[in-house]
């Protein structure tokens, strides 16, 4: 699955870029603009906003998600192929195709930039000035889809809304099936 591609002429949305100061001293992560492409043409902005790029396997080993599904697995690390079919392949999956996960969005760096594969970071992001750009190393371009597929994960994440949950869905849950099947005890 190719998701990216050569480094267009210029800086625009999508843009995977080196050298943004994210903070991190010298171990600073890729960066990908998020910034609006009309913006650039339109010269209509003063900042670009930029998000860090970091490892995928990282972020999925020290996940608590992750965790609870490798629990009791041995010393060894190895898996059961029922065990990787039910529960980690799925789990998985859900990453690199950026279902059901909103903070991160997965990007395959091959076959343009030798890099595992990376998450791009909705919680860490940085604005430069856009007077300032040209000292970024401009190195790839995440191509359509992809590139509008984060940004509607992007907006999403940023614009979530924080609702109480319900604490018990039971009744709620068993009246989605019912009266086609029914719940009963053991």
């Amino acid at each position: 699955m190719s998701m990216i591609s050569e480094a267009s002429e210029n800086i625009t949305q999508g843009s995977i870029v080196d050298g943004v100061d994210f903070g991190f001293g010298e171990n600073n992560p890729l960066g990908i603009v998020l910034s609006n492409a009309c913006d650039f043409i339109n010269d209509k902005m003063g900042f670009v906003l930029l998000a860090s790029l970091i490892p995928a396997k990282n972020v999925i080993l020290e996940s608590k998600e992750f965790k609870n599904r490798v629990a009791g697995v041995g010393e060894d690390h190895k898996l059961s192929k029922t065990k990787w079919n039910s529960k980690i392949k799925p789990f998985l999956d859900d990453y690199i195709f950026n279902k059901g996960v909103s903070r991160y969005y997965f990007i395959n760096m091959e076959p343009i930039l030798e890099s595992p594969p990376l998450f791009v970071d909705f919680q860490h992001v940085v604005s430069v000035l856009f007077a300032e750009i040209n000292i970024l190393e401009n190195l790839a371009q995440l191509d359509s889809p992809y590139r509008e597929q984060m940004m509607v994960q992007f907006a999403s994440y940023t614009a979530r809304i924080p609702i109480d949950r319900i604490n018990d869905t039971s009744d709620l849950a068993k009246n989605l099936i019912e009266p086609e099947f029914m719940v009963v005890s053991n």
